[in-house]
């Protein structure tokens, strides 16, 4: 009988080898995006934590002063609340009552800065900055584009479209050009400066009876309507926004403009179905 050569059955030790350092090098290349994700889902948790504390602490100043914070006309003067923006009026509710007092800025406050951007702490003398923001026509509707005009005395039942459907603060994007800058950031303002300084966030004029069109947008190097009209934030599926009853979401950028001015807008009468997050 001749002997023939079969197949032998499984692999060489050769190729197990080959195999095992296919799978370890696959391993490898999936670390660091697995480790990214993991860096912005962490991220996104805290700045979600720091706007939820953010509206928290509005509902806090209101019962204390029966009015909801506002935007500011004028620089901050150490313990008195009636000057600097609606994030200086708020220290004493989020436990900084020392910056609260003092006669100028001297320190950031990690609160208001959004961990998703990376920046690097303010130095001190140059104040406390915010990546987050005042919903502007809260304070008034009809002139909320204009942050230099008077501010009105609200309060939360004057939100006649329901806190849960009505926008209270949110994130408000920058340019990622500015991501390592320490102070001077377009969009991202000193909490001690109210009026113009920029520290909310509106869109154009809104008329009653007209639709708002607000868009959200994501940062980029040119992010379209900065300052005033600048929703957003650094993630990638969309904007973070805290609602009056402080609930916070996250809205796609894909959002309707009409459906986002909606939510802005506290007396509209508008009937919004709210996005799932």
């Amino acid at each position: 009988m001749r002997l023939t050569n079969t197949p032998r059955a499984g692999v060489s030790r050769l190729e197990a080898i080959v195999v095992v350092h296919l799978v370890v090098l696959t391993g490898l290349l999936l670390i660091p995006a697995c480790d990214q994700k993991i860096r912005t889902l962490a991220a996104r948790t805290q700045s979600t934590n720091n706007l939820k504390n953010i509206a928290l602490s509005m509902h806090a100043f209101h019962d204390a002063n029966k009015r909801l914070p506002f935007n500011g006309t004028k620089a901050a003067i150490g313990g008195d609340y009636k000057s600097g923006s609606w994030a200086f009026q708020i220290l004493l509710f989020i436990d900084q009552q020392p910056l609260f007092n003092a006669p100028a800025p001297t320190t950031d406050v990690p609160a208001y800065m959004c961990p998703g951007r990376s920046r690097p702490s303010t130095q001190a003398g140059l104040g406390a900055w915010t990546d987050f923001f005042i919903n502007n026509y809260i304070n008034d509707p009809a002139n909320a584009s204009k942050p230099d005009n008077p501010d009105r005395l609200v309060m939360l039942k004057d939100i006649t479209d329901g806190m849960s459907n009505t926008v209270v603060a949110g994130q408000g994007n920058i340019s990622t050009r500015d991501y390592q800058a320490v102070g001077g950031v377009v969009g991202s303002h000193n909490i001690f400066a109210g009026g113009s300084a920029g520290t909310m966030r509106a869109g154009p004029d809104w008329v009653k009876g007209q639709p708002l069109l607000v868009t959200l947008a994501p940062d980029t190097t040119n992010p379209p309507n900065l300052k005033a009209g600048g929703w957003g934030g650094p993630y990638p599926q969309g904007g973070l926004i805290a609602m009056g009853d402080a609930t916070v979401r996250m809205f796609a950028y894909s959002l309707s403009p009409q459906t986002f001015g909606e939510l802005l807008t506290p007396t509209g009468g508008e009937k919004v179905q709210l996005p799932d997050s």
